[in-house]
């Protein structure tokens, strides 16, 4: 049985958030025994600026936040390891996004047309960015890599057309060796 708070259904435990029960929402308040967003739960809200996730929030789901149109700024916490497909999905405003260092995973389209996004920092965990990850970002200007090789998806970079054409050329190459090795990341 679901339980309802802040406008948002959770699981009994409030361990998933399930879905946003109002699309119109100004103002987004997470409970704080929540580990999961689950797919779509918040796609479509079209009024919220800012979110912060609470510590214990370790997964988006696949287009958990797809299509807020005037989210900006999202505060993730140390205990996120997944970002699914398409969770940020045309967030067009959205701006800034630290990822935290255990992230593993940021699945194939999760910022595909970010417009808006200029930096995305903090990515020292991670083991795969998908295809398509951040394809349409044109804004993108920064993005930090760690040093052990990471599996980058085909065209994760794409039309992300303030990306100096170095950091370009870098990350393709990176692509191509990490296909090489069968995609072992080490």
């Amino acid at each position: 049985m679901s339980k309802i708070y802040e406008g948002c259904s959770y699981s009994e435990d409030y361990k998933h958030l399930e879905k946003c029960l109002d699309i119109t929402i100004n103002h987004v308040e997470i409970h704080e025994k929540c580990e999961v967003i689950d797919k779509d739960a918040f796609n479509g809200c079209s009024r919220f600026s800012e979110v912060s996730l609470p510590s214990k929030v370790k997964e988006i789901g696949n287009g958990a936040f797809a299509n807020c149109r005037a989210l900006r700024k999202v505060k993730a916490t140390d205990n996120l390891e997944k970002i699914g497909s398409h969770a940020f999905y045309q967030c067009i405003l959205l701006e800034d996004f630290f990822i935290s260092d255990n992230i593993i995973e940021i699945a194939p389209h999760s910022f595909h047309d970010c417009r808006g996004l200029k930096t995305v920092s903090g990515l020292k965990g991670v083991f795969s960015i998908g295809d398509h990850a951040f394809f349409g970002c044109l804004d993108l200007k920064n993005i930090t890599l760690p040093i052990a090789y990471v599996r980058i998806g085909e065209n994760a970079f794409e039309e992300c057309e303030n990306l100096p054409s170095e950091t370009k050329c870098v990350l393709e190459e990176w692509r191509k060796t990490t296909l090489e090795k069968n995609d072992v990341v080490i």
